[in-house]
């Protein structure tokens, strides 16, 4: 009776590659699948019942981790997740990571042992490595996620440069120079990684734009935002634009613009990571950053779900949604005087 070392050696690939491929539960390119799948035809290979025995007595369940249920644009992920599930028969087990490391691995931890069927991660995940017992245990994850020749946790994911960069490029237009980053003070990551806000700003600088180190404003509380806007506008530094991500910062850095007598877009123009119906209903109505977070969540959803019931075409790249840039009222050209401390070089750099 044939094996899968035996499929392996037919197909010119290693044996943990055909477990993936004929179990759905990690990445393969369309060639590699199908040099697995003619081999494993050809020889007649059928996977050991007693050894996909745990796999085939599912709990009918899915985690989704969010990372911070604060933020209004996680929600509609949620509801793409839970929709698609439910209509298929599975109940969704939700999680909210509190913005914490620490708290999203004890939910997964939970998870694992509550023997979930698949796991959902709304990005940014924050406790990487706490993904690592899932797909030993052959649990898919989605976005697709897999272990690398180091065993460190890769996940499949996608980045909103091109639309920051649509309206950085609006906002210079408007004759914006001062223009200010705001991001969290403590990054939803783990220490291990790359800062993701030093990524996206050097992601920036590599296709021309470049925040001033100044206008790079790490914050967390509403306080926080009212001593950084009040900071600048005292030293005759303050901003003409703010970009702000995540979307949950919002609201905080709008009080903090107008508890400074500023207004939007005549005093400063205003753009955020994320969209909701708030952003509309505001006054002015926000330019925001955005995709279609419930489709993006649905597809996260049958790609894994197709997994979960060993599709062994499933398992593929999950189209990924193109973010895009939306101009709104809150985006203006630059009105108010803005007067420079004499010896200093304010103006945004380009490449």
């Amino acid at each position: 009776m044939p094996t899968m070392k035996d499929v392996a050696a037919r197909a010119g690939v290693a044996v943990s590659t055909v477990s993936r491929i004929l179990n759905a539960s990690g990445y393969g390119s369309a060639e590699t699948r199908s040099r697995v799948l003619a081999a494993s035809s050809a020889l007649g290979y059928l996977p050991s019942l007693r050894a996909r025995g745990l796999r085939q007595s599912r709990t009918m369940t899915v985690g989704v981790a969010v990372p911070d249920l604060g933020n209004p644009v996680f929600l509609d992920y949620v509801r793409g997740v839970e929709h698609t599930a439910g209509q298929a028969g599975y109940a969704v087990t939700i999680c909210d990571g509190q913005a914490s490391v620490e708290v999203q691995g004890r939910q997964f931890g939970r998870l694992l042992a509550d023997r979930v069927d698949g796991l959902v991660v709304i990005p940014p995940i924050l406790a990487l490595d706490a993904v690592e017992p899932f797909l030993r245990a052959g649990v898919p994850v989605a976005p697709l996620a897999e272990l690398d020749d180091r065993t460190r946790v890769r996940m499949h994911v996608d980045a909103t440069l091109p639309a920051m960069l649509e309206a950085l490029r609006l906002l210079q237009h408007g004759g914006h120079e001062r223009i200010a980053y705001v991001t969290r003070r403590t990054p939803m990551r783990e220490a291990s990684l790359l800062n993701w806000v030093d990524a996206r700003v050097y992601g920036l600088r590599k296709v021309g734009f470049d925040f001033e180190e100044r206008y790079i404003l790490r914050v967390d509380t509403t306080d926080d935002c009212r001593a950084a806007v009040q900071r600048l506008e005292a030293a005759g530094e303050g901003p003409t634009a703010y970009v702000v991500s995540p979307y949950g910062l919002a609201p905080r850095l709008l009080a903090a613009i107008y508890d400074s007598g500023l207004s939007i877009p005549a005093d400063v123009s205003f753009v955020c990571h994320g969209d909701s119906d708030w952003a509309v209903a505001h006054r002015p109505p926000l330019a925001v950053i955005r995709r279609d977070y419930y489709a993006q969540a649905a597809w996260w959803t049958r790609e894994l779900l197709a997994r979960v019931e060993g599709d062994p075409r499933a398992g593929g790249p999950v189209p990924n949604l193109p973010y895009e840039f939306v101009a709104r009222g809150s985006i203006g050209p630059v009105r108010r005087a803005v007067e420079r401390p004499s010896g200093t070089d304010l103006t945004t750099r380009r490449r």
